[in-house]
């Protein structure tokens, strides 16, 4: 049985129709750039997070960036980011003159570690927390630190679409929350795309004239900006999926529990955190193994797909080789980079698919 780490046609298919009169009608209405569709999706966005504003922009990295920016970010400013996930976090920082400060994670979550930064606070203005594979971060913990220190806080929701921290929402709990809809994200669009939300009408404003050109009004640019509009079509798309997104939700719940049922006990493999106040999107099923190396082969074998989020730690990346930090500064974010593997896992995933997984799985560690 060939069974592959993700598959988008199959993960997509429940919705083919009503994605094809979607994209069907934005096509036959002329509305391509910042019309009825775009709105319409800010609009439900919005309103399924019980928050104010959404402005969509095309990509997850510009939400970030824009964020900053909207918040006040100069030159030379210092934001903290988790040491391991995905670069763009802190490549955003980079991007918009700030410094990356990289803080370690929390070896069960993966999630920023607020508590374990003791260094000096001087010149931080910010905390961009990432809800690491779906699992919310420890919000009050860096929410208190935000407090304590007078930054701002930039919730990095590109994986956690829904998941909720204590009742709330992740992604409304701090001053933004910052969103991608790639493809294969728990609410995907069909190429690039990004929004960011938040109850500070001053931050969407500024976030909606910057993403076009700095404009407030037709041929009128009274700010800095660039052009980074959410194309109509793929919020249409979007709005399409988001009519599904809790239904959606609950399927990877659900696909996740199977997982942890039948996992649960085998010699040598982590799970997936849980916690009794926090609920996970499970953008990814990702287990922790010291012999990842013998069971990526192993699955191999069988004909099963598998992926390595994240194989090098951030701070550790060649493109901030200039802010000095070492091997060995971070050693968790470093043993996570050499310990996690994300399993087949996407709706339309079928119970035999996952057994066969599990059962191969099993199998590997009895050998030990």
């Amino acid at each position: 049985m060939r069974i592959p780490y993700v598959d988008l046609r199959r993960a997509n298919a429940p919705y083919q129709a009503a994605l094809l009169e979607a994209a069907g009608k934005v096509l036959t209405d002329y509305h391509y750039v910042l019309t009825p569709p775009v709105k319409a999706f800010e609009d439900a966005f919005a309103a399924q997070h019980q928050i104010s504003e959404c402005v969509g922009v095309a990509n997850g990295f510009d939400a970030l960036k824009i964020a900053m920016k909207a918040l006040g970010i100069k030159r030379g400013d210092k934001v903290l980011v988790p040491a391991f996930g995905f670069v763009a976090t802190a490549l955003a920082v980079q991007a918009v003159g700030g410094i990356p400060i990289f803080i370690d994670v929390e070896a069960h979550s993966a999630n920023m570690d607020i508590e374990s930064y003791s260094r000096n606070w001087e010149g931080v203005v910010g905390i961009i927390p990432v809800h690491q594979f779906g699992f919310p971060a420890n919000m009050d913990a860096i929410m208190k630190a935000a407090e304590t220190h007078n930054c701002w806080v930039i919730e990095d929701t590109a994986q956690a679409h829904f998941a909720t921290y204590k009742g709330k929402t992740v992604g409304t709990i701090g001053n933004v929350g910052c969103f991608s809809f790639y493809p294969t994200k728990t609410l995907g669009a069909f190429g690039d795309a990004g929004a960011l939300i938040t109850n500070h009408s001053e931050i969407a404003n500024y976030a909606r004239a910057y993403s076009n050109y700095g404009s407030t009004a037709r041929f009128e640019h009274t700010q800095e900006g660039e052009n980074s509009r959410l194309d109509a079509i793929q919020a249409a798309l979007l709005s399409v999926k988001l009519d599904f997104a809790a239904a959606d939700f609950e399927a990877r719940n659900q696909l996740a529990s199977f997982y942890n049922s039948n996992l649960k006990g085998c010699k040598g493999i982590t799970l997936p955190p849980s916690a009794a106040d926090c609920t996970h999107a499970y953008h990814l099923y990702v287990i922790q193994t010291e012999n990842r190396s013998s069971l990526i082969k192993t699955l191999e074998e069988a004909g099963i797909g598998s992926q390595i989020h994240y194989p090098t730690p951030v701070h550790l990346q060649g493109v901030f080789k200039s802010l000095d930090y070492k091997k060995g500064d971070f050693p968790i974010a470093e043993r996570l980079s050499n310990t996690v593997l994300s399993l087949p896992f996407f709706i339309g995933l079928t119970e035999a698919e996952q057994s066969e997984v599990v059962t191969v799985i099993k199998n590997w560690t009895e050998k030990g």
